[in-house]
């Protein structure tokens, strides 16, 4: 895999302007702010009263961000600007003096270190990376861009008459965005493969009657047993051949005598084994899903990879993107403003059951989308399906 070296941008806390163990509210929550609460939260320095910011989208996922016209005069409490931008923060401090704050209450110090890291893949805190075309091409190869012009193409977002989302799965990293009412079947079953510590997802399918099958040889047992659920310790397979701890798509059906049945729903989350599974599997047994909810990993180096773009296009050939949404656990690269994310989840509707149609706009993330890593910001893909 290609190591690519970049540049990290960090915001440390103004530990020198606040005494330990006081109140204190945040002015902004955005990268700059989001850094210094992980920080005191972490070291418990000191105790956040509330965060303060216009951001809508801000306020809906954190309940102690208020609005700024909310602020109030507090004694003993000292406001930390959090705001990148200089001209921004001296506004702030204009506004916090007709609110009553003296400047000795105002903590206006930002303290920026840059390191470098080294991306090799998904990483815990989504590196985010803003490049050119031409240094693109020399960092992920000259095919980058003819790539991701065919995996757009695979996944333009499709709508049909009578479609209505759901989320299904926990709040942020865990929930899918899936298509209601499911298919008409002869039995209500889905497959899940890759639980790790959620099985959130599969709790909501056994909640509306579904058998859930669920697959994963990294783990002993389950969170949390219940009616509907089976579990079973083995992967899913790369390779068209079985091993001890993994087995075929194919094989696994069979295993459950599931061959016969219609209109199944497949989760899978298997941290770059999706393209292997896609490859090594008959046509005739994704027939047999109605819908799959999919996440794909390592897009960043598609140009490196001979499996990303023929397991892509197989998929895509028998099932339609309704939706897409870019998980913020990985990187995502800004060329030229134009967002390419390292892993996306998708939800795909079976071609033979639907009578879909390309988008002519879109505009992503949708309201039931959530950031997966909480503390950072929605990656915006826009009108995915006219990308620049």
């Amino acid at each position: 895999m290609q190591k690519i070296k970049s540049y990290v941008g960090y915001y440390l806390f103004p530990y020198e302007c606040i005494e330990k163990g006081s109140d204190i509210i945040l002015y902004g929550f955005g990268k700059a702010g989001r850094q210094y609460y992980q920080q005191i939260q972490e070291n418990k320095y000191c105790n956040v009263r509330y965060a303060v910011d216009e951001t809508i989208g801000r306020k809906k996922v954190f309940d102690f961000v208020r609005e700024p016209g909310s602020l109030q005069l507090e004694e003993n409490v000292k406001v930390v600007i959090a705001i990148q931008s200089a001209d921004a923060a001296a506004q702030v401090v204009n506004f916090l003096h007709k609110k009553g704050y003296s400047d000795s209450s105002i903590v206006n110090v930002h303290h920026v270190t840059t390191f470098p890291y080294t991306i090799t893949g998904n990483t815990p805190s989504g590196i985010q990376k803003w490049i050119s075309a031409d240094e693109a091409r020399c960092e992920y190869g000259e095919n980058f861009f003819a790539d991701w012009r065919e995996l757009a193409e695979a996944f333009k977002i499709h709508t049909f008459q009578g479609q209505h989302f759901v989320r299904r799965g926990r709040d942020n990293d865990g929930g899918y965005i899936m298509c209601h009412p499911y298919k008409s079947s002869n039995a209500k079953i889905a497959y899940s493969f890759g639980i790790n510590d959620d099985v959130s997802w599969d709790d909501d399918m056994a909640d509306e009657g579904f058998d859930v099958y669920m697959y994963d040889h990294t783990i002993d047992r389950l969170p949390h047993e219940r009616k509907r659920f089976y579990y079973f310790k083995k992967g899913i397979s790369q390779t068209s051949e079985p091993g001890e701890m993994l087995d075929t798509l194919e094989n696994i059906i069979r295993m459950n005598r599931h061959l016969d049945k219609d209109n199944m729903i497949l989760k899978m989350d298997v941290e770059g084994a999706e393209y292997g599974a896609i490859l090594n599997a008959d046509d005739t047994i994704f027939q047999k899903f109605d819908q799959i909810v999919m996440e794909f990993h390592n897009l960043l180096n598609v140009t490196g990879q001979e499996t990303i773009i023929p397991a892509i296009e197989k998929l895509s050939s028998i099932f339609a993107a309704v939706h897409v949404h870019a998980n913020n656990y990985g990187n995502v690269v800004y060329v030229e403003g134009v967002p390419y994310p390292d892993t996306i989840e998708i939800t795909l509707l079976n071609r033979s059951k639907y009578n879909l149609e390309v988008c002519k706009t879109v505009n992503l993330p949708i309201p039931l989308d959530m950031p997966c890593r909480k503390m950072d910001d929605d990656i915006i893909l826009g009108d995915w399906n006219n990308r620049g």
